[in-house]
């Protein structure tokens, strides 16, 4: 069933006109008519099916039925800090770590970055999330954050655990998943940050940065890794490691290629 993002209205609403870009998708690209049913969802979670009533002046008229609430505040929240790589594969990574359930983008700006974010990038990749979530049924969107530095990151970062990925490092992600390294109880890790640095690495300054501010360093394997690479392994190994809407994690070891055993 073709998915499209749109604010939907209270649930005593039963009707609602769908106009803008997601209208002209529906009537112009897909050619949808009366009759045809279509999911809509507002990316904060809320689904529901409709039923194309009319068209009139590429808007159509959509009969709402039962919605349904997707609720992924109960799971573990992976944020990824990256210092995007340059043109298409932005996109590239963007799409695929929404696909991967990636709760929010921090773009960040670093000393060695070919890519400098700005906002207008920022806004530009939203409408590949949007995108993503409409081909992989997920109902909430990836966050993109505003573009942040280094020592705001690593200084004033509030996540529950905060990994650094660097190559060197002989550290898995899952060791530290593992008691008695997690040092908590696994329901009390609500958030995990793993930056991920550009081309060229992180400076040995921002690097001690990190380290200072208690950011663990960790490996994603022997090899050296492109950053949308880097950043969707990490992305996959939480969520292999990780059982989103359980509070906890899985109880055996976590292998390099995502296994489990």
């Amino acid at each position: 069933m073709m998915r499209f993002h749109a604010v939907i209205p209270d649930s005593s609403v039963r009707e609602m006109w769908l106009e803008g870009e997601e209208a002209h998708h529906l009537l112009n690209v897909v050619r949808a008519k009366p009759g045809d049913r279509i999911e809509l969802f507002n990316g904060n979670g809320i689904s529901v099916r409709a039923e194309i009533v009319e068209t009139n002046r590429g808007r159509a008229l959509l009969q709402l039925g039962e919605r349904v609430h997707d609720d992924e505040s109960g799971g573990l929240r992976v944020i990824l800090a990256v210092a995007l790589p340059k043109g298409e594969r932005q996109t590239w990574l963007v799409e695929k770590i929404t696909e991967l359930g990636v709760a929010q983008l921090v773009p960040l700006v670093t000393q060695r970055g070919v890519a400098q974010p700005t906002e207008n990038a920022c806004r530009r990749l939203q409408r590949n999330v949007i995108q993503a979530c409409k081909q992989s049924g997920r109902n909430h969107l990836l966050q993109i954050e505003s573009p942040r530095s280094m020592i705001d990151l690593f200084t004033a970062s509030t996540y529950t655990i905060r990994f650094l990925a660097d190559p060197r490092s002989s550290r898995s992600m899952w060791e530290f998943f593992q008691p008695p390294s997690l040092g908590r109880d696994k329901s009390q890790v609500a958030s995990v940050c793993v930056a991920i640095g550009p081309e060229g690495g992180f400076t040995a300054e921002e690097e001690l940065l990190a380290d200072t501010s208690g950011w663990d360093r960790i490996s994603f394997g022997p090899h050296v890794l492109r950053v949308e690479t880097a950043a969707i392994a990490a992305a996959t190994l939480l969520g292999a490691c990780a059982l989103p809407g359980q509070n906890g994690f899985v109880s055996g070891p976590c292998s390099w290629d995502g296994r489990m055993g």
